[in-house]
């Protein structure tokens, strides 16, 4: 789990370094989600339904969704910006997140280049500081929200919202998507990241519902 200072790194890391923008907004949406990686890299244009503000996951774009229910999670505002920026830099007609390689422009990106881009951030913090930062990985940033999520919302809630199927009779007999207490963890989650980030007086507005 990222500290709230390894947090901080991560975005000075976003601003200092080189790293592509879209490999930048595919890490706070991975951040803001706590999807894995392979959801949001896998998604497409048409997943996102801007109107209603939901972003539905397909069963084949799942690690659990050989069940046949797609998850469906709610796009907040801040998330909306950041898609529609993902949206704008992409020429794939489908895919949000298209390959680097000019060869592969018409493919989706690679998984192996995602689970590279800690290492940038590892770098840039040895660089900068003279010191060794502890490893993490792309799942981190899942294992990250969904820990400070438990302060902040039911068990339940928090395993809808990160694609997990609910234990025994439970998941039989509920089938609630519960978008409107999906928005309210996302807002809360995502006003604690933009204030650990700014500072408590410099939160963006970015962060309402």
């Amino acid at each position: 789990m990222l500290t709230d200072h390894e947090i901080r790194v991560l975005y000075k890391a976003f601003e200092k370094t080189s790293m592509r923008r879209k490999h930048v907004l595919l890490m706070q949406l991975l951040l803001l989600f706590d999807c894995r990686s392979g959801e949001m890299i896998r998604s497409k244009r048409a997943h996102f339904d801007f109107n209603e503000g939901v972003w539905t996951v397909p069963p084949e774009n799942y690690k659990t969704g050989n069940k046949g229910k797609p998850i469906r999670r709610p796009i907040i505002s801040a998330a909306r910006e950041m898609l529609k920026e993902v949206i704008a830099l992409s020429e794939h007609p489908e895919s949000l997140f298209q390959s680097t390689l000019a060869k592969d422009k018409g493919r989706a990106l690679n998984s192996a280049t995602a689970l590279g881009l800690p290492k940038t951030i590892i770098h840039y913090y040895q660089r900068t500081r003279g010191e060794i930062m502890p490893h993490w990985s792309m799942h981190d940033l899942r294992r990250t929200a969904r820990t400070r999520w438990s302060s902040i919302a039911p068990p339940h809630v928090c395993e809808v919202m990160m694609g997990h199927t609910l234990p025994g009779v439970w998941a039989v007999y509920d089938h609630n998507d519960y978008l409107d207490e999906q928005r309210k963890v996302y807002t809360a989650w995502w006003a604690i990241v933009m204030k650990i980030v700014n500072g408590e007086s410099n939160v963006r507005s970015i962060v309402t519902m």
